[in-house]
Order: C-alpha cells, then structure tokens, then sequence
C-alpha cells in the first residue's frame, strides 16, 4: 500500500468484530458507528453528518444484531469498563414487592399476525449473509432490489423483502415486479413497498398475468387520482377516505366529465364539497350503469317523476324539500340538464 495514516489527530478503538460484518453494513450505518464510537453518543444533529433519524434507527438495530452495541435498560449516566460502554443509574433501589398478576389475556388475530411479522424480520446479518451466499436466487433479488431503488439496501430493507420471500409466499420476479411498480409511482419507501405487498399477498396475486393485471390497475387508480386532483383542484395529500372514493370511482369506469357533474351538483345542493354526498350521487349511477354525463342526464330524465304520479288526492303532497335532501332516492332532485350546460362551459372550483 503506497498511503500510509495520519496518527496525530489522535486515534479511538473500534471492535475488532465490526470487520466481520462489513459485508451487509451500509456506509450510513457504518458512518453513525464511527460517531458513536468516538463521541460515546447518538449524533444531536443528524442532517450534521448526512444521515436521517430513520437511518439511526436502522443502524442502531443492525449493530445490535451483531452484538457490537449493546443496549442496556434503565440507565442514565455513562462509565465505562475494558469490554464495553455502558449507561448506568445512581437512582436508589425500591423496595422489593411481589405481585400477583393476572393471567394475561388471549391474543387477538391481529395480535398474532404482528407477532409472527416481528419474528420473521427478526434475523441476524450473520443469518442474512449466509442466505445470500447459500442462494443464488436471494442474491439476484437483492441485486434487482438495489437497481429498482437506485439506492443500497439497508438491514432494514434486507429482512423485509426476505419478509416477503419467506412468509408471504412470494418469488423473486414477483417481488421485484412489485418493487419496480411502487418506485414508477414515485414511491421508493420500503414502508410504502410492505402495504402493497400485503395488499397484493391479500389478492392473492402469485402469477405474472395477476401482477401484470394489477400493476395496469395501480397505474389507472394513479392517473385517475391525479386527474381528479387537478380537476376538481384538490390538495396533493388526500384523507384515506377520499383516496378510497377516487379509487371506487376508477374501479366503476366513471368519466372525469361525470365526477365533475357530480361535483357541482354536490356544491349546488349542499354549498360547499361533501365527498360522502357526491360518492352517493356516483354511486347511484354507478348501480344504475351510468358512466358518462349524457348517461346521467337520460337517468335523470327517465326517473323524474311525471305529474299523474304526484297528483294523487289519497295521499298527501311529498314536500320538495324532503325530496332534495337525499340523492339517493327514486328520483334525482335537481335538473341535470342545467348542470350538464354548467359542466361543459365551466371548470369546477372549491
């Protein structure tokens, strides 16, 4: 080696161990370690040394793992001893007391599938290299993971995605297909990644063809969203709720044009946006096969009540007023013919 180190800037120890694992360690878990070893602290100011809090985490769970940092609980104030750095408390000790508890209670389902996810992306960095060198298979994948990602995996993403191998059932083209989809949509989080594989492990999709057929529907739900959004000029942060009304709406083959009708009538009858009273006005065509605005304005047509029907003396008048607080019922209560003119002169505003 033609360099040789600079020593006078003064020097502090670095386990022996950390070597070992250099393998699976990314250079920000790598980065954080070397701040904790010398400052003997977590970093104050994370952005200080180009890492996030998210990368932290990640590191202080990888270097636990390998057994390089120890976590010790209950503890307040450093000291140290030859083998390792360790936090601990002056606080007096309290009386012993013994406590009868309760048997405790059963675990619920949910309760249950949590703990199997939290044991299964439980595995040590010895564990996951042995698995990337016992199978070809597992290496590709994580080789493909990094290109979709355009990033190195982290120990975190490791165990996820093996997450997926392992206990959701999915191959490694499946994977890699799920993977590519989300970071196309603009959304490369591993967080992200696990609720659309568990979405997609819930469909049951294990084929090419089912992948296929769901990746054209995620990019419709998008493009429709987005259409929407800018339509109707709503916030890029939508609820859950409102997402999932857009998403029906994609799913029912609705017509930008007929969410807009939708839209107006909404504000018209009830002055401001309620996206629960548009839904039911959509989803009232959608039960009686209208798609397109001129479909909505022949529904209106054919289900407005004639004169004879409302002319009967046995039975009192129905108060129009009563009639126009539901759109969900036998007969719309407005003139849709009025709003299809509104609609296709005018763009839509909050």
């Amino acid at each position: 080696m033609d360099h040789r180190i600079n020593w006078n800037n003064g020097v502090f120890a670095v386990p022996d161990e950390v070597c070992d694992y250099l393998k699976l360690a990314s250079g920000k878990s790598l980065k954080i370690l070397l701040y904790i070893l010398k400052n003997k602290e977590l970093p104050a100011d994370p952005a200080g040394i180009g890492v996030t809090t998210e990368d932290i985490e990640d590191a202080l769970s990888y270097w636990q793992q390998t057994g390089i940092l120890i976590k010790e609980e209950n503890t307040c104030e450093k000291t140290s001893s030859p083998d390792t750095e360790k936090i601990t408390s002056h606080a007096e000790p309290s009386e012993k007391k013994v406590t009868v508890l309760a048997p405790p209670p059963e675990p619920s389902p949910a309760d249950k599938k949590r703990a199997v996810r939290a044991a299964s992306k439980a595995l040590l960095p010895a564990e996951i290299a042995k698995r990337i060198e016992g199978s070809e298979e597992v290496a590709f994948l994580f080789h493909a993971a990094e290109g979709c990602l355009k990033r190195v995996l982290t120990f975190t993403d490791q165990r996820t995605i093996l997450y997926f191998y392992d206990h959701l059932g999915m191959s490694a083209d499946i994977i890699i297909m799920l993977i590519g989809c989300c970071c196309s949509s603009g959304r490369s989080d591993m967080k992200f990644i696990e609720e659309t594989a568990l979405d997609w492990n819930s469909k049951n999709i294990t084929t090419h063809e089912q992948a296929e057929n769901e990746i054209l529907q995620m990019e419709k739900r998008r493009t429709f969203r987005s259409a929407v959004g800018q339509s109707l000029h709503l916030p890029d942060a939508l609820s859950p709720t409102v997402q999932r009304y857009i998403n029906d709406w994609s799913a029912w083959d609705m017509e930008l044009k007929t969410v807009e009708l939708a839209y107006d009538i909404t504000l018209t009858n009830k002055g401001s946006i309620s996206f629960q009273y548009m839904n039911s006005i959509l989803k009232k065509w959608h039960e009686n096969g209208v798609k397109s605005p001129e479909e909505a304005k022949s529904f209106s047509e054919r289900t407005k009540p004639s004169a004879n029907k409302t002319a009967r003396p046995s039975a009192p008048m129905r108060n129009d007023r009563q009639e126009q607080r539901s759109p969900t019922g036998s007969s719309p209560s407005f003139d849709i013919s009025l709003f299809m003119d509104k609609a296709k002169n005018s763009a839509p505003k909050l």
